[in-house]
This record gives C-alpha cells, structure tokens and sequence, in this order.
C-alpha cells in the first residue's frame, strides 16, 4: 500500500462487501430473486472479496488495524472462504445454519470496525 488513504479505501471496499455478506434481506432480494436494482451475484462477492480479504489478513500491518479487527475478520475470513469453496448456490443455503453462523461473524467485522450497517459507512 502506498498511501493511508489508498488503505481506508480498500478497507472501505472490503467491508461494503462484507454488509452484503451480513444483510440476508439483500441477499434474498439480489442474489437469490435478481429482484435490482443492484446487479450482484454470490459468486460476483467471493470474487470480488476472498483475494483482498486474503490479503489483508496476511498483512494487516498495511491497513493499520487493531487486533481486535485482525482477529474478527481472520475469523469471519477462514469461515467464508471455506463456506465459498463447498457452496454456489444461494438459494440452497440463504437458510442454513452454517450462513446464518457466516452472517453473524460478518455482523461482528462490521461491528469491529465501526460500521454502520444502515448506512454503509463508517460510524
């Protein structure tokens, strides 16, 4: 990371992908109705956060986070990429237990760092 700035920014991507993660309402409207106005998939979210999400966790002295922060989100980071590897389908799993248990540890990322779930920023 070249700059403080560029780090909150990734920071910032990461966690608006992880309140998609913790939001079932979203979930069921986009990934499993296709209902919009968002144009988003499951696999587009795993895509799109296991290489960053891989990445700050083996460095997170590049984003300058607590380990408070480190350890939620390693924790949340290991569930879901494992989850991601065995399940592509969302409407088989939206209201299993081992989402619901995904959801959760997204809830405590974002709860970690101060995220606001209503508003998708930083309280």
């Amino acid at each position: 990371m070249s700059s403080a700035a560029e780090s909150r920014n990734v920071i910032r991507f990461i966690l608006q992908i992880i309140s998609q993660i913790a939001d079932y309402k979203y979930q069921r409207r986009i990934w499993v109705n296709g209902e919009g106005p968002e144009v988003d998939s499951f696999d587009d979210t795993v895509n799109d956060y296991c290489p960053i999400g891989s990445y700050i966790v083996r460095a997170p002295e590049e984003y300058e986070i607590s380990e408070v922060q480190l350890k939620a989100l390693r924790l949340f980071h290991e569930k879901f990429e494992a989850f991601a590897d065995d399940n592509d389908y969302p409407e088989l799993f939206i209201d299993t237990p081992e989402w619901k248990e995904i959801m959760g540890l997204a809830d405590k990322v974002l709860d970690a760092f101060g995220w606001s779930k209503e508003t998708r920023k930083f309280v």
